[in-house]
């Protein structure tokens, strides 16, 4: 608890001014000097009921939706929460806080921060913001972080007078609010970006970004038949070429003496029926000379696969061969060239590599995103 009085105040605004390393007027005391911080209660899950005042947890804090312990028990008026009180959660999630809600009581691990009567609440609030990621870099241990009520009590807070600390915090929230506005903007532009690149999409599929080249080019459009004619020779020609490839690795096998996984038979090109009246009929108008087909017959559609369970066993990981996943896939602006994790033999004896080049569509989690592989040697997942 500080025992910061207004003569001691002035011995540091003394001090400050003999050090000239802040502006006129301002000193630098602790944030323990600032404000008293008191602890919650170590509640007990015997106390939780379904109703009465909310308990108010690190995790209440960081996520509106969290559930509430609640009890109709009365305790230490130290625990009591009321609006507008500022929190500091300092154990496992660093984070100050200001209580939006009604009357409650305050779990352990967070701080009820009572500002003295020199310091301003919320410029207070703010400063603990911005030395939140310094706390976090002097916490104890890491992902769930800590830190000790004298280390944080000991950090320094360069402290105005009272009226420049408002004044601070009204300038802070004005241009806060202009930050948030060019947020929205930017969110909105964003928005209407997407929505003219889908729209430019849309229209080059449907023929209206070529309507004028056709025109202008009759004589080197391709009839439809002779183009369907054409894909399905290539589709017949890379089926060859994996079974020629298919055949000169299961040589290979059987010159090892049959060591190891036999060489897998190319699976023959499965030709779909054609599209029925009623699925055309359903979708877009093409302009003439276009039809549709099947995703599969431009090339082959298959599936990236783990069948080791569970897919996470670390037993298939730290190899060389890049193991790519659907968050991979969205980040990668259209070449994955980065991955976080790689298969060892183990892991790709149970999957599958894929060339340079391959296009990749994500069925899960991010629907729909594509990308090339940049790597010369990939296993999907």
């Amino acid at each position: 608890m500080s025992n910061l009085t207004t003569r001691n105040l002035a011995k540091h605004s003394f001090a400050s001014k003999e050090s000239s390393t802040l502006p006129s007027g301002w000193t630098s005391i602790t944030i323990g000097d600032a404000a008293n911080y008191l602890n919650g209660r170590a509640f007990k899950s015997s106390e939780w009921e379904s109703t009465g005042r909310p308990i108010i947890r690190i995790q209440n804090l960081n996520n509106e939706n969290a559930f509430f312990n609640r009890t109709t028990q009365n305790f230490e008026e130290r625990f009591s929460i009321d609006h507008g009180d500022v929190l500091f959660a300092w154990s496992a999630s660093l984070g100050v806080h200001i209580w939006r809600d009604g009357p409650a009581w305050l779990n352990q691990h967070i701080f009820k921060v009572i500002p003295e009567k020199f310091t301003y609440k919320y410029f207070l609030f703010y400063f603990l913001k911005k030395t939140t990621s310094e706390l976090y870099a002097k916490a104890h241990g890491s992902g769930m972080v800590h830190v000790t009520k004298n280390k944080f009590e000991a950090t320094k807070l360069p402290l105005p007078p009272l009226p420049e600390q408002h004044r601070i915090v009204a300038k802070i929230e004005e241009l806060f609010s202009e930050i948030d506005s060019g947020v929205e903007s930017l969110k909105v532009a964003q928005t209407k970006l997407n929505t003219a690149r889908q729209s430019l999409l849309k229209a080059a599929f449907e023929g209206k970004l070529t309507e004028q080249w056709r025109k202008e080019n009759t004589d080197k459009l391709e009839c439809p038949e002779a183009l369907l004619e054409r894909i399905q020779a290539e589709h017949e020609a890379h089926y060859q070429q994996q079974l020629t490839d298919w055949q000169h690795q299961l040589k290979d096998w059987e010159a090892a003496g049959k060591e190891g996984k036999k060489p897998r038979k190319p699976k023959v090109p499965k030709a779909l029926p054609p599209l029925t009246q009623q699925e055309l009929a359903e979708l877009p108008e093409l302009p003439e000379g276009w039809f549709y087909i099947q995703l599969s017959a431009l090339g082959e559609l298959a599936r990236g696969k783990s069948k080791h369970r569970p897919r996470n066993d670390p037993s298939l990981f730290g190899g060389q061969y890049p193991f790519i996943q659907t968050g991979e896939v969205k980040g990668s602006k259209g070449i994955i060239t980065e991955h976080s994790a790689t298969y060892n033999e183990t892991g790709l004896a149970q999957s599958r590599l894929w060339p340079k080049g391959t296009l990749c569509i994500t069925i899960a989690a991010n629907i729909a995103e594509t990308a090339f592989l940049g790597f010369v040697r990939k296993v999907s997942s």
